[in-house]
């Protein structure tokens, strides 16, 4: 342990001795394992228990036979060398950053000596700083607020925004924030991968850089209702490849403005968090679409099927902010005769909590075939952090696997 270290522990024991409420703040930002030396770490254990009770801490706290001779003599060495508060704040700074770093090598090694698996190793190395990062004491908090107030008179840039191309949904979101996570609930059969692949489609021609994990379908599958919808062509024709060479040549043009941006990934080879992780680490996109999150895996063992979920939720939630994306998660429906509800997504768990924007698709016709047409759609918006709830009347186009605010419906037809 070298001496700015030694000195900087000592600071803060003899600090909290002499000056409790002056450098009470210690207790806010440190743990009695964050101090390298343990006769530190017992007496700042020791403080901390008689702070909890409401005793006062004096010498008395460390008149008991318990406590070790050595740990006496450090606290008694450090009241005696304790100049000022002046930089109390700093001493415990340089702790709580050495404990950081400290804790932090601890982890990476043990994850590059204990495991095998590539993708796991990179993965868990990028919880790990991200982790790091967070706990970190800030740099400094008055710049960051100066820089805060200044930005205030500035225009939000709504460009930057992902917009679901849907007017009334993004009247109400103001278009989805980067670093959010959506969670789009539906019953199998609703058409959530449509809509999901509508908001890609959007996005694509906003020239934002979009990736979609489908662990469901093939990318033959998620490309031939792509076109379909974007390009307004019969998906039962793309599907038994019955194209008119017109269409074709719309498929073709389409295909190579797509190339020639180089902005959309689909991935149907992934299935666990870790790796949809690297991936998305990798490609840098404004918007991620997960179909769907009851197929997503992870290689960390959970006993329960909830708690495997919650740590999924989390980690998409924490890709989303450290990746400065926006990620819409698919998710499935626990099967009800009602409209649906938060309560509703399967293994809801803390998806609830964890989603930024839920949205709920309902398709009445899955349900009852008989007194529903299977174009009758509606978008419940449960859940939005940033802005107004409410339902939402969409139209489903089955002919091209597209979905339409109400009012486009009608311009289309009109143009028909």
């Amino acid at each position: 342990m070298n001496e700015n270290m030694y000195n900087a522990e000592a600071a803060i024991i003899g600090g909290l001795m002499l000056f409790p409420v002056e450098c009470s703040q210690a207790f806010e930002r440190l743990t009695a394992n964050d101090f390298e030396n343990p006769y530190a770490s017992k007496a700042f254990e020791a403080i901390l228990n008689a702070h909890k009770n409401g005793e006062k801490y004096d010498a008395a706290i460390f008149g008991s036979s318990n406590a070790e001779p050595e740990v006496k003599e450090f606290v008694m060495t450090a009241c005696q060398t304790f100049l000022s508060t002046e930089n109390f704040d700093g001493y415990v700074g340089t702790v709580k950053d050495n404990s950081l770093k400290k804790k932090t090598k601890e982890k990476l090694q043990e994850i590059i000596f204990e495991e095998n698996d590539y993708q796991k190793i990179i993965s868990d190395i990028e919880s790990i700083v991200d982790k790091a990062k967070e706990e970190a004491e800030p740099s400094n908090f008055g710049d960051y607020l100066a820089d805060y107030l200044l930005k205030l008179d500035e225009p939000v840039n709504l460009s930057d925004r992902i917009k679901s191309g849907f007017s009334k949904l993004d009247k109400n979101t103001r278009g989805f924030r980067k670093g959010s996570l959506c969670y789009i609930g539906a019953y199998p059969g609703t058409g959530k991968t449509s809509f999901a692949i509508n908001v890609s489609d959007c996005n694509i021609k906003e020239h934002k850089m979009v990736q979609f994990f489908s662990l469901e379908m093939s990318k033959q599958q998620i490309l031939d209702r792509f076109f379909s919808s974007s390009l307004g062509i019969d998906y039962t024709n793309i599907d038994m490849h019955k194209l008119h060479n017109e269409e074709k040549d719309e498929i073709i043009d389409y295909a190579g403005r797509i190339l020639a941006k180089n902005n959309v990934e689909i991935v149907d080879n992934v299935y666990t968090i870790e790796a949809i992780g690297g991936r998305i680490s990798k490609f840098k996109p404004d918007l991620v679409i997960v179909d769907f999150l009851q197929n997503i895996r992870t290689a960390k063992p959970f006993k329960a099927k909830k708690e495997q979920v919650d740590y999924i939720s989390a980690e998409l939630k924490r890709f989303a902010r450290v990746n400065e994306c926006a990620i819409i998660c698919l998710s499935q429906l626990k099967r009800s005769l009602d409209k649906p509800r938060m309560s509703d997504l399967k293994e809801s768990g803390n998806l609830e909590a964890d989603g930024d924007y839920i949205i709920l698709m309902y398709r009445p016709y899955v349900t009852d075939k008989v007194n529903y047409r299977p174009e009758e759609t509606q978008l419940l918006l449960d859940k939005n952090k940033y802005g107004e709830c409410g339902v939402i009347d969409m139209y489903f186009d089955t002919k091209h696997q597209k979905f339409l605010d109400i009012e486009s419906r009608y311009e289309e037809q009109q143009e028909a």
